[in-house]
């Protein structure tokens, strides 16, 4: 997608929002032997005025490590690795003619630190006038990640009949599945819980409708978990429990001073662990702890840079962030020590499940479906990027089924994971 720019300073601007990601109308683009890419050949520019476009290039690496980097570019570049600003400038060179396919000053260098998994480059480009281009080289060969797309069978969707679905839990006990309906049209500042207008519904293992609305009332209601006899889900401004039984409200639990409550998940001794993405000020990032009816702020900062989506195993709780910060992580729930999984580029980390083979299933907010190793390699199943969303999945390892809620699609689809051997 081509952006009207003359009013936009892609110096000061930041990584873009995940809903520009979602929308950008991605194409796959070559660069000649050179490592030039003439984009006027891919996207064509308004008859007026500066326009700019977003480009990107996925790379994987086994193991942290630098990369030197050169490039050039016309008019203007701002360069972002993993949602981390790197580089802007402009270039004073003009070039009259519409072809970026001249030779180019190779005059720009960066050296760009790469986190084991998967990493970002990613360039806004600005132009007003003549050539519009880019060319770049490594000082290496840059790995493209491994694609596993065959691994995922469809097995039904339902029709587009939910409110902005966020996130699916399944019930052994009762065999079915929950799904938040978070209604992407509420006012998130509502205090009046009479127009509350989020849900919950109830899906059977095929996909058929149970219940529409089972439970009512609730504040956009974003993660979901089942602790003891109870389903909790995070609303904006409570942790909510919900007879599992009947849907009715049993009681809400203040949280201190929510930004985004966003996804919830329980320890084994049943203590919740709540996210909060802090879109207004990501300095507030926290991941909130949820015992014996009080709620407190348990970690904090830049090392749980906008938090999403979070899971308990055992005695490790992994969660994943927003760009920025793109690593799952995990947490010791004993000793506290923190590591990095692996890096999935700047991406939002939305749904996190365990593997009982070990490793891990991720998803990307913007459409994505990962599997990642206990050791952090990283594999894609999946990319839906402009189809549909890939919000809090749900993984059910008998069924081996994963079972993902579309947000701004407003279905449920689920697919059959099939074994790396192929079972």
């Amino acid at each position: 997608m081509v952006y009207p720019a003359d009013r936009i300073d892609i110096d000061g601007i930041p990584y873009p929002r995940f809903y520009t990601i979602f929308g950008a109308q991605w194409l796959t683009a070559e660069t000649a032997k050179n490592g030039m890419l003439d984009i006027a050949q891919y996207r064509n520019r308004p008859d007026s005025g500066s326009a700019c476009v977003l480009l990107r290039h996925i790379t994987s690496t086994a193991e942290a490590e630098a990369v030197s980097m050169q490039f050039g570019f016309s008019d203007e570049a701002t360069l972002f690795l993993n949602g981390k600003k790197q580089y802007y400038g402009k270039n004073s060179e003009s070039r009259p003619d519409s072809s970026f396919m001249n030779p180019v000053d190779w005059k720009v260098h960066v050296t760009l630190q790469l986190e084991r998994g998967l990493n970002e480059i990613f360039f806004i480009v600005k132009d007003s006038a003549g050539a519009w281009g880019i060319a770049a080289r490594t000082d290496r060969p840059l790995t493209p990640p491994v694609w596993r797309t065959e691994r995922l069978t469809p097995l039904w969707q339902t029709d587009r009949i939910f409110t902005t679905p966020e996130s699916v839990v399944w019930d052994e006990h009762y065999q079915r599945f929950y799904v938040t309906n978070f209604d992407n049209r509420a006012n998130l500042t509502e205090t009046d819980p009479a127009k509350y207008t989020g849900y919950i519904s109830i899906l059977d293992p095929q996909g058929k409708i149970i219940e529409e609305r089972w439970a009512q009332g609730l504040h956009a209601p974003a993660g979901m978990v089942i602790a003891g006899d109870t389903l909790f889900t995070a609303e904006r401004r409570t942790i909510t429990a919900i007879d599992r039984e009947t849907g009715s409200i049993l009681e809400r639990f203040p949280i201190p001073d929510p930004d985004f409550p966003n996804d919830i998940a329980a320890g084994p001794d049943g203590t919740l662990y709540i996210t909060d993405t802090a879109p207004s000020d990501p300095y507030k990032s926290r991941i909130y702890r949820f015992k014996n009816g009080v709620c407190d702020i348990w970690r904090s900062g830049e090392e749980v840079w906008r938090p999403n989506g979070i899971f308990v195993s055992g005695n490790s709780l992994i969660f994943g962030g927003n760009p920025g910060d793109g690593n799952l992580k995990s947490v010791d729930l004993v000793s506290g020590r923190m590591e990095k999984i692996a890096s999935l580029g700047a991406g939002v980390i939305d749904g996190i499940r365990v593997l009982p083979e070990g490793g891990f299933l991720v998803s990307h907010w913007e459409g994505r479906i990962y599997e990642i190793s206990p050791k952090g390699e990283v594999i894609i199943l999946a990319d839906h990027t402009g189809s549909f969303n890939a919000a809090d999945f749900e993984y059910v390892p008998e069924k081996r089924m994963i079972v993902i809620p579309t947000f701004v699609d407003n279905r449920v689809v689920a697919f059959r994971l099939r074994e790396p051997g192929g079972g």
